[in-house]
Formats: C-alpha cells, sequence, structure tokens
C-alpha cells in the first residue's frame, strides 16, 4: 500500500503504470489499441504509404506540414513519415495526372490517371530484377473498369510468361479514378478515357521489346519497337491485349451504352435469339463491321445499340473476356447447361424423348434428395423398412 503521507498518489499511480507497461509491454499496448490511444512507441505510417495517401489526396507540402504538426500537438507523436523521407520517396515516385471537370449539373468531378506506357517503364525494373529475363516467353495485357461506391476505376494486369516451369509474375496496378456518382460514357469520355485509349494501342502492337538501361542491372521497354541497335534489346516476346469487365462496361467502351440487356457483345444475336451451337445467322462484331452497321443509320432494334463512336479501338471485340460474375450471380447464359445441351444433341445424338426422360429423372433425383433432409422422412423410416 501506498504511504499518502510520503507518496503522493498520483506519483504511485505513474510507477504503477511504468511497471505494468515495462513487464507487460505487448498486453499493455494491445489494450491501449483497442481504447484508441496512441503510444510513443507506435511505429508512424511508413513513407510509401504517406507519400501515396498525399499524393493520391493532390495535398501540398505546406498544408502537409500544417496537417503533421495539429496531429503532433494532439496525439504527442509523429503519425506521419518525415518530410525527407516523403520528399526522397516521391522523387522516385511516379507523378499522377490529375483534373477537374464540371458536369452539366455544375458539380465539379475529380479525376487522375496513369498513363500504361509510363508506368511499365517505371516498374519495369522492380518486376524483372528477381527474374530470368531470358526465360521471359510472352506477356498479356488486361484491363478494364468498373464503377462502385461512387467512382469508377480503371485497372491494368501485367501477366509475364516464362519459360521452364518458371512461375509466372503477374502484377496489378490501378491506372485511373473518376469520383463520379453517375456512371455513364459521357462521363468515361470527357475525362482521361480518350487518352487512354491511345496508350493501350502502344500496348496492343503485339510485342514486348525490353531494352538496356542507362544504368547497369537496369531495363527499359520500347511501345512499339523503334530501330535499335542489336546489344540494346534484351528480350523480344509476343505480346496480347485484353479487356475485362462487366457488360454494361463493354457497351459503353464500344459505343453501345444501354444495350447490355439487349445484345450480345460479340456478336449480333440478341437474349431471345440465342441457342448455343444453333444459330445459323450468327455474325461476329469487329471494330470494321461495327463501323459499317453504325453508318448504315438504321432505326429502332435493327441499330443494336450503335449509336455512338467507340472508346476503345486498340483491340477487336473478340479480346473482350467472358465475365465470370454474370454466370455467378445468374444473369447471363448458362454456360453449362447449354454446353450439355449442345454435346446431347451433336455428340451423342440424343433424341429429344432421350432427353427429356433424363431431365425427368434428374428433377426426381433432386426432389427425393430434398425430402430426405426433411424431419419427416424420420417417421417414414420408422414406418417403412424399404426407405
Amino acid at each position: 500500500m501506498l504511504n499518502k503521507e510520503k507518496i503522493p498518489l498520483e506519483v504511485g499511480v505513474e510507477w504503477l503504470i511504468e511497471a505494468l507497461f515495462e513487464r507487460h509491454g505487448p498486453q499493455f499496448e494491445s489494450f491501449c489499441e483497442r481504447k484508441g490511444y496512441l503510444l510513443p512507441t507506435t511505429a508512424s505510417m511508413p513513407k510509401d504509404r504517406t507519400a501515396a495517401m498525399w499524393t493520391e489526396g493532390n495535398v501540398s507540402y505546406g498544408v502537409q506540414r500544417t496537417i503533421n504538426q495539429h496531429c503532433y500537438e494532439h496525439f504527442r507523436c509523429w503519425i506521419f513519415a518525415k518530410e525527407e523521407d516523403v520528399r526522397a520517396f516521391g522523387d522516385t515516385a511516379m507523378t499522377l495526372t490529375i483534373g477537374v471537370s464540371t458536369n452539366d449539373k455544375g458539380q465539379h468531378i475529380f479525376y487522375w490517371w496513369k498513363p500504361p506506357t509510363d508506368l511499365l517503364q517505371h516498374e519495369i525494373n522492380n518486376m524483372l530484377k528477381n527474374k530470368g529475363v531470358s526465360k521471359l516467353a510472352s506477356v498479356d495485357f488486361s484491363t478494364g473498369g468498373d464503377h462502385g461506391k461512387g467512382r469508377f476505376r480503371h485497372m491494368l494486369t501485367v501477366a509475364l510468361r516464362f519459360k521452364d516451369d518458371e512461375p509466372d509474375l503477374i502484377e496489378r496496378f490501378i491506372i485511373g479514378e473518376i469520383d463520379s456518382a453517375e456512371d455513364s460514357t459521357e462521363i468515361l469520355k470527357k475525362r482521361f478515357m480518350v487518352d487512354l485509349n491511345d496508350q493501350l494501342k502502344l500496348l496492343a502492337s503485339g510485342e514486348f521489346v525490353a531494352t538496356r538501361g542507362k544504368n547497369a542491372g537496369t531495363y527499359g521497354l520500347v511501345f512499339p519497337a523503334l530501330v535499335l541497335l542489336p546489344d540494346h534489346i534484351v528480350v523480344a516476346v509476343k505480346s496480347r491485349i485484353f479487356v475485362c469487365g462487366d457488360a454494361k462496361f463493354y457497351m459503353q467502351v464500344l459505343g453501345r451504352e444501354h444495350s447490355a440487356p439487349h445484345w450480345c457483345v460479340w456478336c449480333n444475336i440478341n437474349v431471345r435469339q440465342f441457342d448455343f451451337g444453333n444459330c445459323p445467322d450468327v455474325c461476329f462484331w469487329t471494330l470494321e463491321s461495327m463501323k459499317t452497321h453504325r453508318e448504315r443509320d438504321l432505326c429502332g432494334p435493327a441499330r443494336q445499340g450503335m449509336y455512338s463512336e467507340p472508346l476503345f479501338t486498340f483491340c477487336e471485340p473478340s479480346n473482350f473476356l467472358p465475365n465470370v460474375l454474370h454466370e455467378k450471380i445468374n444473369t447471363g447464359n448458362d454456360i453449362i447447361a447449354a454446353l450439355r445441351k449442345f454435346t446431347d444433341r451433336r455428340v451423342e445424338n440424343v433424341t429429344q424423348e432421350d432427353s427429356d426422360a433424363r431431365a425427368e429423372a434428374l428433377a426426381a433425383e433432386i426432389s427425393f434428395t430434398d425430402c430426405k433432409e426433411c424431419k419427416c422422412m424420420d417417421l417414414l423410416a420408422k414406418s417403412s423398412p424399404f426407405l
């Protein structure tokens, strides 16, 4: 017990807290974190995350100092990395292209994007430094976007394929965002999508050429391949580019907004006409055939939603990947059922009677399985030895 006459109560409490911290540090820190208290020993935000936060928020160095000082005065410790560390990291970081525009309602729409070619030039050393560059076999690019939670986000996936059972290297990058609750083609068109299309045309050249960098052990890229001295080229391989996203995004970038629920992305068949393996009048779209169809200036359903120029012209619609999400949430054609139907009809030559019998047998088996899970089956089992 403390002797109140010799030792003040506040001193004793402080000594007790310090003893608990020194002897049971992890538990003490865990308690403080649960209560929302910051400790002087708490690690500040790393410099890379701090730099990313200031950059994405477009915060100037002067404003950064003000925020840092106020946080220090409140929490009595530095929350973010030091300014000199952030500046040093920022010198090697890639600068974003940031913009703001006004929509028809007078609202400001903020957006930013990174040119894919500049991004790859910036990241190529990190991707290849621990890999055998000579074993690089091919490169696949996949790009696409989606709208959700009040903003549009566009991504780029780079897949480096290697020989001799070397594992593939897959990197994903966010290359643009539009801060807008509205999801329309005009929103995409008036921001960075037109410039992005020009950049993606360079990636769609069909060749990935890595060159020697200025310093030893570093690399550079050329899009598309220019006339270079042979000793400058480290490796040159084939590349492909694909587009990923949902049906709405596909129709937006193909100039067919609002037609996703009715028409196919890849061909001229609508939802009601689709019959797996049995569409004799099917015609798969190309950029050229879509242009020809659009110039015919048809009316109504015959136009198939082609009212405007496509935003993406760097690859054909055949390189637009089917969206797995539509199958998961049952908003697309049932691929498995269609494949079985095609196999029955074209491979096994099953008659319609046999096909109906199979469906009835399957339905009966499913119903019986569901019944077995009911509580009433216990009563039936007691009354009949055959169940």
